[in-house]
């Protein structure tokens, strides 16, 4: 019985540990520094640009991601009357705050 509840406590904390990754960030309008309310945000894993999660910005341009995981992951952001636009998201142990992007 200890040997089973030792082995899920060790599950339990890899599950906790790989799926518990969260990128968050501000989107801005580059012209006039507003907030950039209603875009469409998409996560993406590489290589093959699988969609693994997306959101809409607040209105305030915020946005998160929560359980993302690890891997390589690209952010598409796109909004009705702009090109879409790419962000690389760098390698990260649990937290990512990308800030202000604009």
């Amino acid at each position: 019985m200890p040997r089973l509840l030792c082995a899920v406590a060790c599950l339990f904390f890899l599950f906790n540990t790989v799926y518990s990754h969260t990128i968050k960030g501000n989107l801005i309008y580059e012209t006039d520094k507003s907030p950039l309310a209603g875009a469409t945000v998409k996560l993406l894993k590489l290589p093959d640009s699988t969609l693994q999660s997306s959101a809409i910005t607040d209105k305030k341009g915020n946005f998160q991601f929560d359980n993302t995981g690890a891997g390589s992951l690209i952010i598409s952001v796109s909004s009705i009357g702009y090109a879409d636009y790419v962000i690389p998201v760098p390698p990260h142990e649990a937290a990512l705050d990308l800030g202000i992007v604009s």
